[in-house]
């Protein structure tokens, strides 16, 4: 009933979506089955039918174990939540091996093994009333095994609900935090040449996705200004010696991103504003690729790794660091 409460306003909304209607009947087929109903009625009355006297908050199913009615109520309350993980278990050992989504997958091995121990945990129950039901004693297995197994099973089944929401939110939210550290470096190398031409303000509290997003486009306005000094021959003849240096293709973009930058930078003071004809194809190079920008600020903090590539491509009039 809850998930079909939380469901309805997106029902409301999209409600000519296919997979919304589906699903949303499928909670309200879930919520309305005469079975939940019929087993919460039973629970309700085999325990007012009981008699009970003493509060039994450890050992309720042993001390009451040939109660009436308290018998047929705890051996219920088993057996519905023996059936319910089987089911669970059973649909998700047959579903599982049709996921692909990573996080998904993972939510739904925690929930496995959530209704795993729930298992045990009815298997221990069903033990020891039983024990208590020929006369024995083996109530140890109610109150001293059982319990562990049931904080396992509540855990682990929130954790498989929770994970597959929250997973991709956390994963998102790290690796934007992280190319928003990344990226300060660079942002801050390119404030000289003039201020973003967006006039929206973000500040520190408004959401990361957005605030990254800001400071991409003060980096593309900031190489934009830098495009008439951009040398495209400095980025190529740069990228070819880091490749030949050993690095790896998205380090040589960098390492000649940060390089054509540098001189970009130190023709901007010199010239300011003067166009050269070598600039035409190094801003399409320099931010291609959603990660070179990246590439370019993870080098600029060590300016020294660039020095033995500089050498080999740069004019002397041209070697500067940011």
């Amino acid at each position: 009933m809850l998930a079909l409460a939380l469901k309805a306003p997106t029902f409301l909304r999209a409600w000519q979506d296919s997979d919304v209607r589906a699903t949303t009947l499928l909670l309200l087929l879930a919520a309305a089955r005469a079975l939940y109903a019929a087993v919460i009625a039973a629970l309700w009355a085999t325990f007012l039918l009981a008699d009970v006297p003493d509060e039994r908050v450890y050992d309720l199913d042993t001390y009451y174990a040939t109660e009436p009615w308290m018998r047929e109520h705890i051996l219920l309350y088993l057996t519905a939540h023996t059936v319910s993980a089987l089911v669970a278990a059973y649909l998700i050992w047959t579903w599982i091996s049709q996921v692909r989504g990573a996080w998904l997958r993972t939510g739904l091995v925690f929930l496995q093994a959530g209704y795993a121990f729930g298992l045990v945990f009815d298997v221990a129950k069903y033990v020891a009333v039983g024990a208590r039901w020929t006369g024995n004693d083996l109530d140890w297995l109610s109150t001293r095994l059982a319990p562990p197994f049931a904080i396992l099973d509540a855990s682990l089944v929130a954790v498989g609900f929770i994970l597959p929401q929250a997973g991709p939110r956390l994963q998102k939210w790290a690796r934007d935090r992280a190319g928003f550290r990344r990226l300060r470096f660079l942002e801050r190398a390119l404030r000289e040449v003039g201020p973003s031409t967006a006039r929206a303000r973000v500040g520190v509290l408004a959401p990361l996705d957005l605030r990254l997003l800001q400071r991409r486009q003060r980096i593309h306005d900031g190489l934009l200004r830098l495009a008439p000094v951009l040398d495209a021959g400095l980025w190529q003849r740069a990228h070819d010696a880091a490749l030949a240096a050993g690095h790896p293709e998205p380090t040589a973009r960098g390492i000649a991103g940060a390089i054509t930058m540098d001189a970009a930078l130190t023709a901007w003071r010199t010239s300011r504003r003067q166009a050269v004809t070598t600039g035409a194809g190094a801003l399409p190079r320099l931010g291609s690729e959603e990660g070179d920008i990246e590439a370019v600020s993870r080098v600029l903090p060590r300016p020294r790794s660039l020095d033995p590539i500089r050498e080999r491509v740069a004019p002397q009039e041209t070697r500067a660091h940011v």
